[in-house]
């Protein structure tokens, strides 16, 4: 009877979880579509593109940190060119650079047809920061937007970027928001997602849009655990009153931290966008190792988030997952524990079916399906492992250590040869 009743409550939460995330992503998608339609309507009326809605008022800010992005560099800042509301301005901040990036962003910023900044930082993070931000404060401080654009030197941002983003902060309850961010190879140029077949680029494909999946469910069900801080605009005024990165609890993935932030304080609202207008493009990790470190540090992110919430939705994910392994072992004395195995199936596979209905390359996604979901289940269940037994993690050339405390994080960072 324990076993039975044990079967029944993990069904129901495996089926509860994908119910809940269907009906929560239906309610985005409409509310996406509601926003294409008047997009559309305001250009038909107004003989005009998305740069000439009256929304313009709303001044934008794009903040962009980067290290040693020679090669990738020039991808982003082509793409902002080609933004269908160039109504706006552009900050680069160089991290410590030896490479050509700050020279490809001085030359950008001497040709551009908007405002740019280039700043350049050549001090070391001090002990106990997020080496990030340092250099986002540095670029926060010397824009005049009301309204905070980021993203990274390694993605490619869709034509009506800015024009959207200006649009949904025309409702003052809008604090934050964030939009689904897809993986290409390095060697793609065209839509997001669709560069390579190799697994580990099909599995980075599949998390990044799995993650993004799980962070628009808990965002409008009301507590936002996280997002992709490199597709995420915040209002200045938000940003201010908050404090600023600074007031913030410590954290390696500063961009959940903040969006907890801005969703507990009632007074805003934190919107996750499904239009995959919106869907930026960033590029895989080529290695398994570098890849793996990621994964390490968003995993930390979650697990040690200063964010109750957060911490739990992640850990209840991670004991699904985890009785699988255990499921599986005993299910030959067992027979019925099969079934936990094969409701963790069916509540992936739904997740990813839902997931495609939004991406831009739905198709070639759901071929990754059958290949990524064990490797997902693998790779979670090992970093949550690892920072069971250690606090570490390396992030930008940097050892980060993590020490739990109750509500702020303390964080010790020490320099570490960067990997080449």
């Amino acid at each position: 009877m324990v076993l039975k009743a044990i079967l029944i409550l993990y069904g129901i939460t495996a089926v509860g979880l994908l119910v809940v995330e269907a009906v929560v992503l239906q309610r985005l998608e409409r509310e996406a579509g509601h926003r294409r339609r008047k997009r559309e309507r305001n250009r038909g009326h107004q003989k005009a593109d998305l740069a000439d809605l009256p929304l313009s008022r709303h001044s934008v800010s794009v903040i962009v940190c980067f290290r040693n992005e020679e090669l990738l560099l020039g991808r982003l800042l082509d793409s902002l060119t080609r933004q269908s509301d160039q109504d706006f301005e552009l900050v680069l901040v160089a991290d410590r650079c030896s490479d050509r990036s700050p020279a490809i962003a001085r030359r950008f910023a001497s040709q551009a047809s908007f405002p740019v900044q280039v700043l350049e930082n050549r001090s070391e993070p001090s002990e106990g920061m997020n080496p990030k931000l340092p250099l986002l404060k540095k670029g926060i401080n010397v824009t005049s937007g009301e309204i905070l654009l980021f993203t990274d030197a390694d993605c490619r941002v869709p034509r009506d970027w800015v024009a959207i983003y200006r649009d949904l902060f025309s409702d003052r309850r809008v604090g934050l928001a964030f939009g689904p961010v897809a993986v290409e190879r390095p060697s793609s140029a065209d839509s997001p997602g669709a560069g390579g077949t190799s697994l580990l680029s099909a599995y980075q494909h599949f998390d990044h849009m799995f993650r993004y999946l799980h962070a628009a469910a808990t965002t409008a069900a009301g507590f936002p655990t996280g997002g992709y801080g490199n597709n995420m605009a915040v209002r200045a005024e938000t940003y201010r009153k908050l404090g600023g990165f600074e007031s913030l609890p410590a954290s390696a993935t500063e961009d959940a931290v903040l969006m907890g932030a801005v969703g507990a304080w009632k007074r805003w609202r934190v919107d996750a966008i499904t239009d995959e207008s919106l869907c930026i493009a960033t590029t895989a990790k080529e290695r398994l190792r570098d890849y793996f470190r990621q994964a390490l540090r968003w995993a930390a992110g979650a697990f040690f988030s200063p964010h109750r919430l957060t911490r739990f939705s992640y850990r209840l994910l991670m004991l699904l997952l985890s009785m699988v392994f255990t499921a599986m072992s005993l299910s030959q004395a067992h027979f019925p524990l099969i079934f936990v195995p094969a409701a963790v199936l069916f509540y992936l596979t739904g997740a990813s079916l839902l997931t495609s209905r939004f991406l831009p390359t739905g198709k070639s996604f759901l071929k990754c399906i059958p290949v990524t979901i064990p490797f997902f289940v693998l790779v979670y269940l090992s970093t949550t492992f690892i920072l069971l037994f250690t606090r570490h993690v390396s992030w930008k050339g940097h050892e980060i250590e993590l020490r739990p405390g109750s509500r702020s994080t303390l964080w010790k960072s020490s320099r570490k040869e960067e990997c080449k």
